[in-house]
């Protein structure tokens, strides 16, 4: 069993790294169209706003590509957060909106993913769900 103050410590030790800001939307299934270009797009609900949060790329795995004699490396895509962001689910999408100045990536800002499954684990420093890059 692990201590509470142990576990609280790595915690909070796995928080400190969470330096960016996300807002995480929901599909309502309703679509609305621009009255200038008279296209449709989908309407979203804010599930949560101002989460702090990380991307992680994880499971760097070589393979066998299409050409001969090649490897490709294949990664997966995690976005890290916080245990008390609660609500997310799966095929919500997680915006990235803005990075920490000294230690963030700016080519993350605007970055959209859409979380593939839900955040399942007992004696957790942190909720990590994997996630699939729309933008």
């Amino acid at each position: 069993m692990i201590p509470a103050g142990r576990l609280a410590s790595a915690r909070a030790s796995t928080e400190s790294l969470h330096r960016d800001t996300f807002t995480v939307y929901r599909d309502t299934g309703e679509m609305t169209l621009d009255p200038v270009t008279l296209v449709e797009s989908k309407v979203y609900s804010i599930v949560a706003k101002r989460v702090r949060g990380k991307f992680k790329a994880s499971g760097a795995d070589n393979r066998d590509a299409q050409t001969p004699g090649m490897k490709v490396a294949e990664t997966g895509l995690e976005w890290h957060t916080s245990l008390n962001v609660r609500g997310v689910l799966t095929d919500d999408e997680v915006e990235c909106v803005a990075v920490d100045p000294v230690t963030g990536d700016p080519d993350n800002v605007g970055r959209r993913v859409r979380v593939t499954g839900p955040f399942i684990k007992s004696i957790a420093t942190a909720r990590r769900f994997r996630v699939s890059e729309l933008t």
